[in-house]
């Protein structure tokens, strides 16, 4: 829909099993479709809130930027120490949980 930022990327920082994760950080990529370009990127922290600095969003003027931002946000993820699950004892190396939305071509988004 023209003028709602269409969500093209969500993907969650998880540790713990498949059917029960525990999710630590969550990255959104948004692209707006009013015909300005702008692409958006949110990262949150699962476990704060936003008035606790749990929040962060930049706005970039290409596509390439935003996924570049996001591709680094996966890699850094990825060298964090080792992060709890549900039990209390057990820490593990997470690992990203992405969903990739399909994006319809300009000629048929629907005004």
């Amino acid at each position: 829909m023209v003028g709602i930022p269409q969500l093209r990327e969500a993907s969650w920082l998880i540790t713990g099993t498949d059917r029960d994760p525990v999710r630590h950080l969550f990255v959104r990529l948004e692209e707006a479709v009013d015909g300005s370009g702008v692409w958006t990127v949110e990262l949150s922290d699962c476990r704060l809130h936003t008035r606790d600095g749990g929040h962060a969003i930049h706005r970039y003027n290409c596509e390439a930027d935003a996924r570049m931002a996001v591709a680094l946000i996966h890699t850094l993820g990825t060298h964090l120490d080792p992060l709890p699950t549900w039990n209390p004892q057990q820490r593990e190396h997470a690992r990203w949980r992405v969903r990739a939305m399909p994006s319809e071509p300009a000629s048929q988004v629907r005004r």
